[in-house]
């Protein structure tokens, strides 16, 4: 892993061969208020929400009060694509794993994950962050261009959420089947288009 960072601080964007697998040793609290962001960006690209008091905030806790989850329904899907390239780094990729976790309990639901560097390696259905951090694998070059392919040759018509350090091809037009692209990016990093699609940063600890 160090041998690997080491090359990729060299070379910039991910050019190691593939199959690296990621050790993750755990996933801490999320820094974006996930709730907040998605009953906007999520709600405006297809899926319709509401709030509810059957199932109570994980933040309920922290902010000493009671308060309401979101509550789906008529929703779009979610696909969550997480960049496990050479030049994100496993502390990146712990940090998105927090955030992912926030995105299934502040969504209430699992959400689809494609795993990819230069190649799509996994295409699973998850339940939370946990499950999810078994199937990463990756450590190769930098290329999102196979997974949106996948996701058009599949006629996907949800939302993609994109965790990446923003050191990777992607397609040069929002795929004309996708309601919205939101990317996720490491602070310090930037976004891999201004061509379409939103951004938002993931905060250091």
């Amino acid at each position: 892993m160090a041998a690997a960072q080491a090359h990729e601080n060299q070379k910039g964007r991910g050019s190691l061969p593939g199959g690296l697998q990621r050790l993750i040793d755990d996933i801490t609290d999320p820094k974006v208020d996930w709730r907040e962001q998605l009953s906007r960006w999520v709600g405006e690209n297809g899926k319709r929400q509401d709030y509810t008091y059957g199932r109570p905030s994980r933040r309920s806790e922290s902010l000493g009060q009671y308060m309401p989850s979101l509550k789906k329904y008529g929703t779009a899907p979610v696909c969550v694509m997480v960049d496990t390239s050479g030049s994100v780094g496993t502390a990146r990729l712990k940090e998105g794993l927090s955030e992912i976790q926030g995105v299934c309990e502040d969504l209430g639901i699992g959400v689809r994950a494609v795993i990819c560097d230069a190649a799509v390696h996994e295409d699973v259905d998850v339940e939370d962050a946990y499950e999810l951090a078994e199937h990463l694998s990756g450590g190769g070059g930098s290329n999102f261009n196979p997974a949106f392919e996948k996701l058009q040759e599949e006629g996907f018509d949800g939302v993609v959420i994109a965790f990446t350090d923003g050191d990777i091809c992607v397609p040069s037009t929002k795929p004309e089947n996708l309601k919205g692209v939101l990317w996720c990016i490491y602070e310090g990093c930037h976004a891999p288009t201004d061509r379409y699609g939103e951004t938002i940063e993931i905060p250091r600890d």
